[in-house]
């Protein structure tokens, strides 16, 4: 029996639907409905989308006007009919929310802001990264621009793997004063601990007490024989500096045994972020102690800090942990919600409703946080651990 015009029409865009490609573009016209195809190819698509809406709804129209949101470059439209797909199906999509992320990170592309620019290019999946260096390099060589601007830049690309990178961070920080540098304190991170050594350790005596704090704890992460000994050279030189605490946590994770006893000692004294970068110390050897301090902030009611004693408490409470993000993603402050949506990504709690409509949010940095949290439970999908 040969097939009607329809039902060809219904198998050949299951079909096309189900191997999804990580590009935002529908890879063939025949996803679409003959009624709606000519107006594709003519390039009209709001023609096409409302005549998709004329048909009777069902799952293989939900996937067309999936594919015509993502060829609009309208995640909106995408996004709303994967909702309505997912609803008639009773099944999650999860490589569809992949592919709408990565459409929401191309159009943060076109930011007017460079540094959404750079952290959305280095956030795509690797191979779309290289599509996008050059803008970020532009940035990163573009004297115009602030220092800081072009420091973050060059340290995301360094982070993506651009071994050329390095070198632009080493410059541009060996330049930068110490006040710009206090505000690129969470941009830093992830480099050769031989780089991190030469940005921090100079700043261990700059004349901002901030700086030195800050300082003294990226070189307790950065690690190295470099970092311990200006550690220790420190605390012997400072003993009342406002950066002793700092230094004395980063020994201790360096291993420094004197250190580690003094963090415990005054263990019992400490309260809010401090206690928490303390029972980070502690938990390997006194792991009912440091678990109990996570607690403490968790039940406090700083909600920046209970977002981060909730990524802690992953192996020991991931309920609480949970309740916590949940929480935040609802926030009214858009720092909260990008919060709430970093510490999701690294609690490895996969895209929750509040999680996928934050792909709309009116903020630029809350849909960038939102879209890496999809990709990165997509990457660990594929990978088997999810």
């Amino acid at each position: 029996m040969t097939p009607t015009r329809s039902a060809k029409w219904i198998a050949v865009a299951i079909i096309a639907f189900v191997p999804l490609s990580l590009v935002a573009q529908s890879e063939s016209p025949d996803i679409f409905p003959p009624t709606v195809r000519q107006h594709v190819s003519d390039g009209r698509h709001e023609e096409a989308w409302q005549t998709l809406h004329t048909l009777p709804v069902s799952a293989t129209v939900l996937r067309a006007r999936i594919e015509l949101g993502l060829l609009m470059g309208r995640a909106d439209r995408a996004l709303e009919s994967l909702d309505a797909l997912e609803a008639s199906t009773a099944e999650r999509h999860l490589a569809v929310l992949t592919r709408i992320s990565i459409l929401v990170l191309q159009n943060l592309l076109s930011s007017t802001d460079r540094d959404i620019q750079s952290a959305s290019c280095v956030a795509l999946p690797s191979e779309m990264t290289h599509d996008c260096q050059p803008t970020v390099l532009k940035i990163v060589n573009d004297a115009r621009l602030p220092d800081t601007l072009r420091l973050a830049a060059a340290s995301r690309l360094a982070r993506a793997g651009d071994a050329t990178a390095l070198a632009h961070v080493k410059r541009l920080a060996a330049h930068m004063s110490d006040r710009d540098l206090l505000g690129l304190g969470e941009t830093l991170h992830s480099l050769p601990p031989d780089l991190e050594a030469q940005i921090w350790i100079p700043r261990l005596e700059s004349s901002l007490p901030e700086v030195r704090y800050l300082a003294a704890s990226k070189l307790g992460h950065a690690g190295g024989a470099e970092a311990l000994a200006a550690l220790k050279l420190f605390v012997e030189a400072r003993e009342s500096d406002v950066a002793i605490f700092p230094a004395q946590l980063s020994l201790a994770r360096l291993g420094h045994a004197p250190a580690r006893s003094r963090i415990k000692e005054i263990f019992p004294l400490l309260g809010g972020g401090d206690l928490l970068s303390a029972a980070d110390v502690l938990l390997e050897t006194d792991e009912s102690l440091a678990v109990n301090a996570f607690r403490r902030v968790a039940d406090g009611d700083h909600l920046m800090l209970r977002l981060e004693a909730a990524v802690r408490l992953r192996s020991y409470d991931a309920e609480l942990g949970s309740s916590i993000v949940d929480q935040a993603l609802e926030s009214d402050n858009m720092w909260v919600r990008v919060r709430s949506l970093e510490a999701a990504r690294r609690l490895g709690s996969g895209p929750s409703g509040s999680a996928r409509r934050l792909l709309l949010d009116p903020n630029e940095w809350v849909r960038l946080r939102a879209a890496e949290l999809v990709l990165s439970a997509s990457d660990d999908s594929r990978q088997g651990r999810s």
